[in-house]
């Protein structure tokens, strides 16, 4: 009992240091994205199809050494065998590698994914104007 009570107080006295305000910060403006982040009704919105998010979790699932890092959205074959790579890159590479960062714990759930996908992409979106 006495170990956690100590465990407590330690980080009480880190989270209370000025030292730990930005962090805070970024803490509480990533749990506010996460928390209303608006996750029901992606796709088949009227006019949206979240055609984007899609297309940058493809492009980050295929970011990998054996494809040479070549961001691609899809394969093909033709009669000879050869591929042929539908490539569209929006956003720099970092960006993709941030994507299949934050995809990895949610392997095998494509809803999941693509939720990571919009909330690691917030910050690389362009604003609309008026």
């Amino acid at each position: 009992m006495r170990e956690i009570k100590t465990l407590v107080r330690g980080w009480i006295r880190f989270w209370t240091q000025p030292a730990a305000l930005p962090l805070v910060l970024l803490l509480a403006a990533l749990s506010t994205v996460f928390a209303f982040g608006n996750d029901r009704g992606v796709f088949y919105r009227e006019g949206h199809h979240d055609w984007l998010t899609s297309q940058n979790l493809a492009q980050a699932v295929n970011l990998s050494p054996e494809h040479n890092f070549l961001l691609f959205i899809s394969r093909t074959l033709d009669a000879d065998g050869a591929p042929s790579y539908l490539t569209y890159a929006r956003w720099p590479v970092g960006s993709h590698a941030l994507v299949k960062l934050a995809t990895l714990p949610f392997d095998g759930n494509l809803s999941a994914q693509l939720y990571a996908t919009r909330i690691v992409m917030l910050p690389f979106r362009r604003q609309r104007r008026p």
